[in-house]
């Protein structure tokens, strides 16, 4: 049975009304990106995995969609007998000419001989434009092969230029590696291969570490320091360093970003952060899928944290917060099948053998470890879908109150503590708990998370009967 540590009665959400949603909200309802190995799996309940699906399911929803939008003509120069060629290719995919990607494939190749002829810049706007014109021909004509051996082209340009150029210029830098990663999520689409996409973003997020590093040495410092304290959050210690996480009602994003004396995070990462933060959601989707829940808490937590110090918008760092909710909380269940694996144990040999002192003792500390970092993790799940509540509700921003993203936290964060109330047998206040997150998801469209609401509604609707009949 699940051992919980924060009281119940703290927790109770209202109904929504009109333009007040979020001041409706009671108050009281409350990526460094190296990948650590996980606890090995052993036998867990089916709440566990309902709530591992969701996860998944929760964080995938979170991957803003970032297309390849810079290849578009009238914003970009073209020699004069590309841009012939070109209109050819673009004439090629209209219906009048039947759409015939084919023959556009064609046309794009020639203009890219063209731009060889000519010596274009090889990571230039225009000449990889038209790789990706070519590559986008194959993905039209069911040639996935060969589309991804382009993207993969483009991205080695692009980390080659990262990693062997000291280059001043960091606006250039900084459309490179936008670049590099917006093709890197392009090609990930296409690959269906969990272990692969954890790989690459791994590599990737690793080069544009190594760049901002190297240019902003305080940043290395302050991130180097975060890393410290999530890695006790990760890790299974008898040594608790107290952790902040990020209350965006009480200001602390701007005291968070006031810890670093030179330049803002934002001022570094502006020009890609919407590809980085989308890759650093994929990389967490891939380590759940994977099963390494470890990995997907550590850059869950540096997400959230960098996200606060880029000045992202509010309702994007809501929602990662409400998903680093839902990933504590899944840890704290993957170290219940560990406990429930050894303690079986531990009972069937003490009542076949006698057993000896000092390995009982060294195991029944293993074990009151694994408890104490247990609860914990369920108190930071808890502290952070409070924060969630509690930042959304408090706003004078209009469109803070409206924004669907904002309401969709709101919503995970409620279920989170409607599921943990189950677990703690208070089921008229999970039954509450779980009908107002099934409303805010329906309201919103998050269908993974109604469905799996209205499947916990079902179950302690049962559970309240069989008690009323016992």
């Amino acid at each position: 049975m699940l051992r919980r540590v924060i009281l119940v009665s703290r927790f109770g959400v209202r109904s929504f009304g009109q333009s007040s949603r979020w001041r409706q909200i009671s108050a009281s309802a409350n990526r460094a990106y190296s990948v650590e190995n996980g606890i090995d799996e052993a036998p867990q309940s089916d709440k566990s995995g309902r709530y591992s699906r969701l996860a998944m399911r929760v964080v995938g929803a979170a991957v803003i969609g970032v297309g390849l939008w810079w290849f578009y003509w009238p914003h970009h120069t073209f020699p004069s007998s590309v841009a012939t060629i070109l209109r050819k290719g673009l004439w090629q995919e209209t219906e009048k000419f039947g759409k015939n990607y084919h023959r556009g494939l064609q046309y794009y190749r020639d203009a890219l001989k063209e731009c060889d002829k000519l010596g274009v810049d090889p990571l230039s706007d225009e000449y990889t434009g038209i790789e990706i014109k070519i590559a986008e021909m194959h993905e039209r004509l069911d040639d996935l092969e060969n589309a991804c051996e382009i993207y993969d082209h483009i991205m080695q340009k692009y980390l080659d230029y990262l990693l062997t150029t000291s280059v001043s210029d960091l606006d250039k830098v900084g459309r490179y590696i936008k670049r590099d990663l917006s093709v890197l999520i392009k090609y990930l689409q296409h690959r269906d291969d969990k272990y692969l996409g954890k790989t690459m973003l791994l590599h990737h997020l690793r080069v544009l570490q190594n760049v901002i590093y190297t240019r902003y040495p305080e940043i290395s410092e302050f991130l180097q320091e975060q890393q410290a304290v999530l890695d006790t959050v990760v890790k299974p210690t008898s040594e608790h360093r107290p952790f902040e996480f990020i209350d965006l009602a009480d200001g602390s994003q701007t005291a968070i970003g006031k810890k670093l004396s030179g330049e803002m995070l934002d001022d570094v990462v502006g020009l890609f952060k919407d590809e980085l933060f989308t890759a650093l959601d994929l990389f967490t989707q891939y380590c759940l899928q994977s099963n390494d829940v470890p990995a997907a808490l550590r850059n869950q937590l540096m997400t959230v944290q960098l996200m606060s110090l880029a000045n992202v918008k509010k309702s994007q760092i809501l929602f990662s917060q409400a998903n680093l909710g839902s990933i504590l909380y899944l840890q704290a269940e993957k170290i219940e099948g560990v406990l429930y694996k050894l303690e079986k144990e531990k009972s069937s040999l003490e009542n076949e053998v006698a057993t000896d002192t000092s390995k009982d003792n060294e195991e029944n500390y293993y074990l009151n470890l694994l408890h104490s970092n247990h609860d914990r993790y369920v108190k930071l799940s808890l502290q952070c879908f409070q924060g969630v509540l509690n930042s959304a509700e408090i706003t004078d921003n209009f469109e803070e109150m409206l924004d669907p993203l904002s309401m969709k936290a709101a919503a995970l964060a409620v279920y989170g503590i409607g599921v943990w109330n189950i677990h703690e047998g208070n089921l008229k206040k999970a039954r509450k708990l779980l009908k107002e997150s099934a409303k805010f998801a329906k309201e919103t469209s998050f269908d993974s998370l109604l469905k799996e609401a209205e499947k916990e509604l079902r179950k302690v609707r049962k559970m309240i009967k069989q008690e009323k009949v016992g």
